[in-house]
């Protein structure tokens, strides 16, 4: 049985999913598409700003890019460390994916269609730089392949059956899509989620095999607004840790090979 604050923590969660909900309704007053998703990824902005370490930047997104030069599509929310370069540009940002600890593609409506969209948007971002000489560093390497968080938010969305069907289709060996560019939360605000974790876990003497999707109905909004700002933290923390040089991209700007590290 949770202790009395516990049960206070879910009711808060559950009551910020509200507001987030009530407020992107409220979005509806503006009669351009764009201008709709923008308030509504502006209202998801303002939540992890408030939630998540002040180590942590909220931001509207642009693009992802890596200094080798790669680039993701757009992309709708990043959140980066402060230790990270800030380019910010008016109300959008882009960022070096060395910084990076979450990206989340924004629907108003997750059907089949913008299922697809997210996913192949979310895929577009670019690998963190691996070459690190990990022995050197006093932390294991934190499955740094797997970062960042990757999180698709939807105010309404399809069945969870069909969006599990379609999900299937990205997980199939003949997608090119790698497993560590796949959505880590995928969640439809008021009705499910879907989640997997990075390593395998233990539950109720079952275990759940690394990156295997569990689907969530119950306390859906509460559980996955709380495991975001977690996962973002714990990658923050880690962060921490790692001596990223960004200085890869200043050398090439102007054509030459940077130095090894």
């Amino acid at each position: 049985m949770p202790k009395p604050f516990f049960t206070r923590l879910v009711k808060y969660y559950s009551s910020v999913a509200a507001v987030l909900r009530g407020e992107s309704d409220a979005a509806d007053i503006f009669p351009n598409t764009t201008d709709k998703g923008g308030a509504r990824e502006q209202l998801y902005v303002d939540f992890l700003q408030n939630h998540l370490p002040s180590a942590c930047n909220a931001k509207l997104g642009g693009f992802v890019f890596n200094q080798a030069g790669e680039e993701s599509k757009q992309i709708d929310v990043i959140v980066s460390t402060d230790m990270c370069p800030q380019f910010n540009v008016g109300l959008k940002s882009f960022a070096c994916i060395d910084g990076v600890l979450a990206v989340v593609s924004i629907k108003s409506m997750l059907d089949s269609a913008g299922i697809r969209d997210a996913i192949t948007n979310i895929a577009s971002v670019p690998q963190h730089r691996i070459d690190y000489p990990w022995d050197k560093i006093v932390i294991d390497n934190p499955m740094i392949d797997m970062w960042p968080l990757k999180v698709i938010y939807a105010i309404d969305g399809v069945t969870v059956e069909t969006l599990q069907k379609t999900i299937s289709e990205f997980n199939h060996p003949t997608q090119t899509i790698s497993k560590n560019r796949l959505p880590d939360v995928i969640h439809v605000a008021g009705k499910y989620s879907l989640r997997r974790s990075w390593v395998d876990i233990v539950h109720e003497g079952r275990t759940i095999p690394a990156c295997r999707y569990v689907t969530m109905t119950a306390e859906v909004d509460a559980a996955c607004l709380a495991f975001v700002v977690e996962r973002i933290q714990q990658l923050c923390l880690a962060s921490r840790f790692i001596p990223y040089n960004f200085s890869d991209y200043v050398y090439r700007m102007y054509g030459m090979e940077p130095p090894p590290i």
